[in-house]
Parts: structure tokens; sequence; C-alpha cells
């Protein structure tokens, strides 16, 4: 007699987290690429031999726009240096 089961789930390749040092992290890229929260260990993170866990977090957003309605074109960025007269 023969049983044929079908089943269906979702399957997950895991991979490590861990390296060696931080350069290998150059060759680590998720499948979906990284996302905020995701993390990675490293062994050797500092020439004292220091392990540490580097956390992935999103620092600005390139779509970002800011304008100053109050800004005036060619305007000196900083304060004017002060004259010195010589003797």
């Amino acid at each position: 007699m023969i049983r044929i089961f079908r089943h269906f789930g979702v399957f997950y390749k895991l991979q490590p987290a861990r390296i060696q040092n931080l350069t290998e992290s150059v060759g680590i890229v998720p499948l979906n690429g990284w996302a905020d929260g995701d993390k990675l260990w490293v062994d050797t993170a500092d020439s004292d031999g220091n392990w540490a866990v580097y956390n992935k977090i999103t620092a600005w957003t390139a779509n970002t726009v800011i304008i100053d309605e109050a800004a005036i074109s060619n305007a000196n960025f900083a304060p004017r240096a002060p004259e010195i007269n010589h003797l």
C-alpha cells in the first residue's frame, strides 16, 4: 500500500548572523535586504578583540525635501567677520 501525503507549509532557509570580523559583513545580504531591527553579531569588532552587536536603523530618508519659505537667495550663511584695522 502506497500512501501519499500532501502538506503545505512555509520553509525558511536560516543563515548565520554571526561573523568573525566586520569585513565579512560585505558578503551578508538578507534575501529581502536589510530591514530596521535586523542584527549582526561580530566576534572581533575592534583591535582589542571585543565583540559587538550591530542593529540596523534608518537614520534618514532620501525622499525628504525641506523647504524654508523664508530663505533668501544668495544670503550669507555665516556672520560677517569683524574688520581689523592695522595701525
